[in-house]
């Protein structure tokens, strides 16, 4: 993409969003898949990034959100934020641990430096549960120049989003840190 989209809120000045093409290229084969089968960690609301953050269930409360968790007097920040969608919007990859014997769990890595449990693949009934909870992990550019002496002109370069509680950087034993567990990519949804 790499094309600035603007979202507004009443009340509030808006927000030009970025999301860059390898960052999209990866959200369109996990997140946004399209798939036939309804799958954990993706989002069925809508198709991509753009048309995402710019549903009305969403755009005033991202815009809310960043500006909230941006300091004006900051030019540059990253930011992790999480918002209550009216609706549902995907189905959650991760799920809470209490929920799941310790039989139908197995040890997973998710990443170079972390590790999870998961829900075994072969527990496809165990569904991955919807939510209404979007996730954003963003950098927030609030240039000081002539054209924005006020700082409201922020650019909000997205790194990553996803459907379902914020988990934080994934290092060490997630599972433990989170008391949460994982399901594959291709684990059903509810």
């Amino acid at each position: 993409m790499n094309h600035p989209f603007s979202l507004d809120s009443a009340g509030l000045p808006g927000i030009n969003v970025v999301v860059p093409a390898l960052v999209e290229e990866r959200m369109l084969g996990k997140a946004f898949r399209s798939s036939i089968e309804e799958c954990a960690g993706e989002f069925f609301l809508a198709g991509n990034p753009e048309s995402l953050l710019q549903h009305r269930s969403i755009a005033s409360k991202f815009v809310m959100a960043i500006h909230t968790a941006t300091n004006p007097d900051r030019e540059l920040q990253d930011v992790a934020i999480s918002l209550n969608a009216d609706r549902n919007i995907g189905w959650e990859s991760t799920d809470e641990k209490e929920r799941y014997a310790d039989e139908m769990l197995e040890l997973w890595p998710i990443g170079r430096n972390a590790t999870a449990l998961r829900v075994q693949p072969t527990f496809r009934y165990l569904k991955s549960p919807r939510t209404n909870v979007l996730t954003v992990a963003a950098t927030v550019y609030a240039p000081r120049t002539l054209h924005n002496t006020h700082r409201w002109l922020r650019r909000v370069v997205i790194r990553t989003m996803y459907p379902g509680i914020p988990v934080g950087r994934l290092k060490g034993d997630m599972t433990e840190k989170t008391g949460r567990v994982w399901f594959d990519w291709s684990h059903p949804g509810a």
